[in-house]
Order: C-alpha cells, then sequence, then structure tokens
C-alpha cells in the first residue's frame, strides 16, 4: 500500500506505516480491469477510522493502471474539498505520481 498526504501547505508522500493524521480523511481507492470495462471506487474514512462516505462507478479503460488512475482522479474529486490521505495498492501508479509530483507540484518526499 502507497500513502499521499495532501493538503494546502507543502505536499508529502509516504509510505503507509503511521495512522491517519488528526483532522484529516483518508480517502482510499481501488479499482478493477478486464478487456476494457472497469470499475472502482473510494471509501473515506475519519481520523479515528470511522466510515464517512464512499461510492463505486463502472467506467471504460484501456489498462489497468488506466483504471487505477480513473478511480483516484474520481475520488479526489469526491472529497475536493477535505483535507485528505489518499491510499491505493498500485506501484506503477505510486511511481508515476512522485515523478509527476516531483517536477509539477513541487512535493517534498
Amino acid at each position: 500500500m502507497y500513502r499521499m498526504i495532501l493538503w494546502n501547505a507543502p505536499h508529502s508522500i509516504l509510505p503507509v506505516g503511521t495512522g491517519t493524521a488528526l483532522g484529516f480523511y483518508k480517502l482510499n481507492t481501488d479499482a478493477t480491469w478486464k478487456r476494457g470495462q472497469a470499475a472502482g471506487g473510494a471509501v473515506v474514512q475519519g481520523d479515528e477510522g470511522s466510515w464517512v462516505s464512499g461510492f463505486s462507478i463502472k467506467f471504460k479503460a484501456i489498462s489497468p493502471e488506466e483504471a487505477e488512475l480513473v478511480a483516484i482522479k474520481h475520488g479526489l474529486r469526491f472529497v475536493e474539498e477535505l483535507q485528505i490521505e489518499v491510499e491505493f495498492d498500485a506501484k506503477q501508479i505510486y511511481n508515476l505520481l512522485i515523478e509527476k509530483a516531483k517536477s509539477i507540484l513541487n512535493i517534498i518526499i
């Protein structure tokens, strides 16, 4: 699992291992893909682990990686007003986001 902590101050990306920061919400996303058909969803938890909200959605994608990214995108739009941690299990997507974050968002790692 991988974790990205997002807020309005400097951003950081950390491996999973510690609890959700006080006052933050955790967005846990996942997706599945088979021959162009995909589904994804998310669960939003409070800082004590309580369930806040969630969703699932069907969509088309050309690869499992695209399916994971689409699920993350929909999750981020779902919670865009909250201070959140994003958790997902796709290492390739984590590496892609780290690379893009370094060049685009000036993220501290």
